[in-house]
C-alpha cells in the first residue's frame, strides 16, 4: 500500500503597514517578519534535524532571506542559476545534512523531488491553486517518510489564498461529479466556427 504522510496546513496572517500594493512590495514588507518567524520555527526542529524549503516568487524576497546569517548556507533554485547548478544544489540538499533550507523560486517548482524536507513556507503566494499543488507535491511525494507542514504567509488584506482555495474547491466539487466543468472542445476554437 503506497499512502503519504499527511499533509499538516496553517495560514499566518502577517500585519505590516504598506503603503503600496504590488506583491513584490507586500512580500518584501513582510520579509522580516516571516523571517524572524522562520528563524524561531527552525531553533524548534533543532533537534529534529528536519529540512525546510521556503518557497518564493520574487528575487527581492529572496535576497532579503539570503543576506541574514542564517541562510547564508541556504541552498538556492531559481531562474538566475544554470540548471545544471539547481540539479548540484538540489542534491546537496536532498544527500547532505549540511543544508537544512532551500530557497525555491515558485517557477522553478516544477519536476524537482525535495522530499529531504518536510517542513514548507510559502512567504509569497502562488497564484493558482495548481501552481500551489505542485510546489507542495515537491516535498509530499512517494519517497517522504514524514508529515508534510505547509506554512501560509499571508498579508491582512490578501486575497490570493482565498482565490486559490476557491479554485481546488472548485476542482474537487467536478472531479467528484458535482459540479460541470465549462471545457472548451477543440471545434468551439476552430477558426471556421
Amino acid at each position: 500500500n503506497l499512502q503519504l504522510p499527511p499533509i499538516v496546513e496553517k495560514t499566518v496572517e502577517i500585519n505590516v503597514d504598506i503603503e503600496h500594493h504590488t506583491s513584490r512590495q507586500v512580500g518584501l514588507a513582510m520579509a522580516p517578519t516571516i523571517c524572524q518567524h522562520i528563524i524561531n520555527y527552525m531553533d524548534q526542529l533543532n533537534e529534529l534535524k528536519d529540512k525546510i524549503v521556503i518557497f518564493y516568487r520574487h528575487h527581492n524576497v529572496r535576497d532579503y532571506f539570503l543576506q541574514l546569517e542564517r541562510f547564508k548556507s541556504a541552498v538556492r533554485i531559481d531562474g538566475q542559476i544554470k540548471f545544471d547548478w539547481q540539479l548540484t544544489n538540489l542534491e546537496a540538499f536532498n544527500e547532505y545534512g549540511t543544508h537544512r533550507v532551500a530557497l525555491v523560486n515558485l517557477h522553478c517548482a516544477c519536476a524537482l523531488n525535495i522530499t529531504a524536507a518536510n517542513h514548507i513556507f510559502f512567504v509569497e503566494l502562488p497564484y493558482t491553486w495548481g501552481e500551489r499543488e505542485q510546489a507542495i507535491s515537491r516535498c509530499h511525494r512517494l519517497g517522504q517518510k514524514k508529515s508534510v507542514y505547509v506554512t501560509y504567509f499571508v498579508h491582512q488584506s490578501d486575497t490570493v489564498l482565498e482565490s486559490v482555495e476557491r479554485q481546488g474547491e472548485e476542482l474537487t466539487r467536478i472531479l467528484d461529479g458535482k459540479a460541470s466543468a465549462n471545457l472548451v472542445s477543440s471545434k468551439d476554437c476552430s477558426p471556421h466556427g
